[in-house]
């Protein structure tokens, strides 16, 4: 049984004083049982060692683990650690994927994983004419094959990846080849790109789903997973599917926040259907975006999330780019303003592999939503402060906000077009009056409430 405390970002998950991750490896310390912590970023190992080495006997009996306090590889480290006998252990998310685990160790150790862990990935192969590092795939039919599919989706299968192909020079200089024959994954493939994979294309990609071998979460001695709003998450959708019992702990429930916060988000007319998503970096809408916010002469510094390239880029007199991992960081709380421009949504084959293995399952708001949530929860809105929040991507409103956040309020900027046909010139963002504001209102929530009656 997993274990979950899936309350709120800021209300003392991992540093409380009870009920807590802190709390809970000091009791397990002082009884002289050994613990394993696994963390999202290097960013958060400084807040646990100040932790605990203070409430360490002696500096031994902790060892911190991670790229940047060692040229030694970390999954090296740990196998040393863990021979050692060594009490507390905190390593990376990424290390913890990357060791494997027996049984015999997994029963020694309280596992304590703070953030939920990224238990699905894809990976891209692009054969071309003019690549450095060529394989013919076809050659190692042996070495790559798909075993049996899946009665549920069927257009997926599971492919086998033998230690043989570890010989090429491919595998050894690609880091997504090497991926493939990482035990602690599992490889999905659909039957068109496995052919392609044998027979490729110049200039056509083929792609791999990797998922979490689900056994990394058995056997241990107790499992616990911080993590806000669990039930939304991946890692939420991969117990359940592979079948692995979890629950909330008492008063561990994650209840949605009433922060103070005013969102500026657009109200298109003319019936556009806008997602940026769909739109390339440029259009009509960063222009009109940008001139809303400009207009509003904002002298605070502006907490944002944007995409590398985007033409939103020096919005603002001070921004601050807050990186999209940003679940547990605590070095913003001081921002008042936060503006969401960033485009998060899932590639088009991973998207495929849920609808396909998930049907109930909302993928948007697990990779969009979710992230938005915990970048938001990065200011002020941390400490219970009010936050004006501007938002780019008008579906982030009833598919983020209204999950994650009770009761907020609106100022909604209108995209008028000045021209019948819509199109990338002549747009700009008008502030809409207290009327017009109540008009869409109105009307989002009948939206919203026909859109319900006909799921």
């Amino acid at each position: 049984m997993i274990n979950i405390d899936s309350r709120g970002c800021g209300v003392g998950k991992t540093t409380g004083t009870t009920n807590s991750i802190f709390a809970d490896v000091k009791e397990k310390y002082l009884l002289g049982q050994q613990c394993l912590i696994v963390l999202p970023s290097i960013r958060m190992f400084k807040e646990y060692d100040n932790y605990l080495s203070s409430i360490i006997d002696c500096p031994d009996d902790l060892v911190s683990i991670h790229s940047g306090n060692s040229d030694t590889q970390t999954v090296h480290r740990l196998f040393e650690a863990l021979g050692d006998r060594k009490q507390i252990i905190v390593i990376t998310a990424h290390t913890f994927m990357k060791h494997k685990w027996h049984n015999g160790v997994k029963q020694n150790y309280y596992l304590y994983i703070d953030e939920a862990l990224t238990v699905y990935r894809e990976l891209k192969f692009w054969e071309k004419r003019t690549s450095k590092i060529t394989l013919d795939w076809s050659k190692h039919t042996k070495e790559v094959s798909l075993i049996n599919s899946n009665i549920y989706a069927p257009d997926w299968h599971l492919m086998t990846v033998e230690d043989g192909l570890a010989d090429s020079s491919f595998v050894s200089d690609n880091a997504s080849a090497r991926q493939l024959q990482d035990s602690n994954w599992l490889n999905w493939v659909t039957a068109v790109d496995y052919q392609c994979m044998l027979s490729p294309i110049s200039n056509r990609a083929f792609y791999v789903i990797q998922e979490l071998n689900a056994d990394i979460m058995r056997e241990w001695k107790y499992v616990r997973v911080a993590c806000a709003a669990f039930h939304v998450t991946f890692m939420s959708a991969w117990l359940t599917s592979n079948k692995i019992d979890y629950k909330v702990l008492p008063h561990c429930k994650f209840v949605k926040s009433t922060a103070n916060m005013t969102v500026h988000f657009p109200v298109l007319d003319n019936a556009i259907n806008w997602s940026m998503s769909k739109k390339k970096n440029g259009h009509w809408i960063h222009a009109a975006f940008s001139e809303y916010v400009q207009n509003l002469s904002i002298t605070d510094p502006v907490l944002f999330l944007r995409n590398k390239n985007d033409s939103t880029k020096g919005l603002y007199a001070t921004e601050q780019s807050v990186p999209f991992n940003a679940h547990g960081l605590n070095d913003w709380m001081k921002y008042n303003k936060v503006s969401l421009e960033a485009t998060i949504n899932l590639t088009p084959q991973l998207n495929k592999w849920f609808k396909d293995h998930l049907t109930d399952f909302d993928s948007y708001l697990a990779r969009t939503g979710y992230d938005f949530y915990q970048v938001l929860m990065r200011c002020c809105l941390r400490l219970g402060k009010p936050a004006d929040v501007y938002v780019i991507e008008v579906k982030l409103v009833t598919q983020v906000f209204d999950h994650f956040f009770e009761d907020f309020d609106y100022e909604y900027m209108e995209f008028q077009s000045l021209e019948a046909d819509a199109k990338l010139q002549g747009h700009k963002a008008i502030p809409l009056t207290s009327a017009q504001k109540q008009k869409s209102y109105r009307e989002r929530k009948k939206q919203e409430l026909i859109e319900n009656k006909l799921k």
